[in-house]
């Protein structure tokens, strides 16, 4: 009776480590499902981010696009953005020789500071640009 009594125990044991087992190995599954789940949901997340900040460039070039289109319909205004223009280049004519020269970087001053003065985003050009 006490042999028949530890083998009922044991088998009830092997049981419940049989369900213990099968139930981690649910929860594994289930942590895998999860852990793919949160990748995707990162993979989405980076492309929601690039295309805001993409939006958010487009944005900004509208906003100056506008911002560029009355700058150039008042040009000629007296005191107007030509006249503006005039002012920055004697400040970036370094050697006041009526001219802007591209060795001293004289014409890329000339563009970004009449950008920054017309209060334009500066666009990110590369070096080929500059030289067209």
């Amino acid at each position: 009776e006490e042999r028949e009594k530890r083998r009922v125990e044991r088998d009830q044991l092997q049981v419940k480590a049989n369900r213990q087992e099968e139930a981690t190995e649910e929860l594994k599954a289930a942590l895998q499902a999860l852990t793919l789940e949160e990748q995707h949901l990162r993979q989405d997340l980076l492309q929601i981010e690039e295309e805001r900040a993409q939006l958010a460039k487009c944005s900004a070039t509208v906003g100056d696009c506008a911002r560029i289109e009355a700058i150039l319909a008042t040009w000629n205004d007296p005191g107007g953005p030509q006249a503006l223009a005039g002012e920055i280049f004697k400040d970036v004519d370094e050697d006041c020789d009526g001219n802007l020269m591209w060795n001293n970087d004289e014409i890329r001053k000339f563009v970004r500071a009449l950008f920054t003065k017309n209060k334009v985003m500066m666009p990110d050009w590369q070096e080929s640009v500059w030289y067209e």
